[in-house]
């Protein structure tokens, strides 16, 4: 669970884009260009991350507090 400021770390290549999703997959952010972002403004909950890279997309699942 996180409350603040997230980023994302692995080998995933060039990252392009971040989105966070909520869980009826509305956009809430997108931010280019960098590997981290801040939650610090959403509701406690549960949330999608989609991490588009250069060559892929990741899907990932953060919990806010």
């Amino acid at each position: 669970p996180t409350s603040g400021v997230v980023r994302v770390m692995g080998d995933v290549g060039e990252i392009v884009v971040i989105e966070v999703l909520d869980m009826q997959g509305r956009k809430l952010i997108s931010i280019e260009g960098t590997d981290s972002f801040d939650v610090s403004s959403l509701s406690a909950g549960q949330y999608i991350v989609c991490v588009t890279t250069d060559s892929d997309t990741h899907y990932l699942k953060l919990i806010k507090k």
